[in-house]
């Protein structure tokens, strides 16, 4: 009795001490991150010291998307760069079955080609959404007070960010300035969107290429490809039409109710 006793306590204990490793392992999985060096202010827009939730709603919301993306990046990178190291390591021993280190290898290079792919794509799609969502917002707001009605609008086949831009600037008043780099760059990045919102596997056309490189020079080759670079500008781009938008709403504010 005591050796099955000792046996199984022996045992247990191996157990216990496999668990233990195996949660080791999970805990050391992701990158340790400091949460305070990446809560920093948003780089691409600064809402002024007037309140305005419209604006001040825009910038957190890009600034939690900047590091949405930045943290991404960094559990992306710190993931591959994890799984390539453990299939060599599989791979070496030899002690991982031959069909198992097949299944792994698939998944690790389909992951490989798509994370950073659907990680691009998909803060592409989430800014440009939020761009038209403050458009939308001051159009609720100045549409109210000057007593219009977007869909009275005669431009209706336009795009919703053409169509809100010019509704602002032409019915509500709005002193807003755009530079024909702005429009062309709006225009283009919303290409691109629509592009892979509806051809997720093709490239970008060698037409929207031409566009691409008159707003954008890449680093590494001669094509566009949706990259950090690509994000950045896109942030930047927003970023600043958002400056321009808000300093052209209280400048109206002030001008109609007489605010000092």
């Amino acid at each position: 009795m005591n050796f099955i006793k000792k046996l199984f306590n022996r045992d247990h204990k191996e157990k216990i001490k496999k668990e233990v490793e195996v949660e080791e392992e999970r805990e050391c999985f992701c990158p340790k991150v400091d949460p305070f060096s990446h809560c920093i202010i948003n780089p691409y827009f600064k809402s002024n010291e007037d309140f305005s939730k419209v604006f001040s709603e825009f910038e957190t919301r890009m600034g939690s998307l900047q590091r949405y993306f930045e943290m991404n990046n960094l559990n992306i990178k710190y993931y591959l760069e994890t799984s390539k190291d453990i299939l060599k390591k599989s791979k070496r021993k030899g002690e991982t079955p031959e069909e198992d280190l097949k299944k792994y290898d698939r998944c690790h290079f389909a992951d490989v080609d798509y994370f950073y792919e659907m990680h691009y794509l998909s803060i592409l799609l989430i800014i440009f959404t939020m761009f038209e969502n403050l458009l939308s917002n001051l159009v609720k707001d100045l549409s109210y007070i000057n007593k219009v009605n977007l869909s009275s609008n005669t431009q209706k086949e336009l795009p919703y960010i053409n169509k809100y831009i010019l509704f602002l600037k032409n019915k509500c008043h709005l002193d807003i300035k755009l530079s024909q780099k702005q429009w062309h760059s709006i225009n283009t990045v919303r290409k691109v969107r629509n592009n892979y919102l509806h051809n997720l596997d093709t490239d970008i056309p060698d037409d929207l290429q031409k566009e691409l490189l008159k707003i954008i020079t890449p680093k590494n080759n001669n094509k566009v490809t949706i990259n950090e670079e690509f994000l950045d500008m896109c942030f930047t781009l927003f970023g600043d039409i958002a400056a321009q938008l808000e300093k052209a709403y209280w400048d109206y504010k002030r001008s109609t109710f007489k605010i000092k």
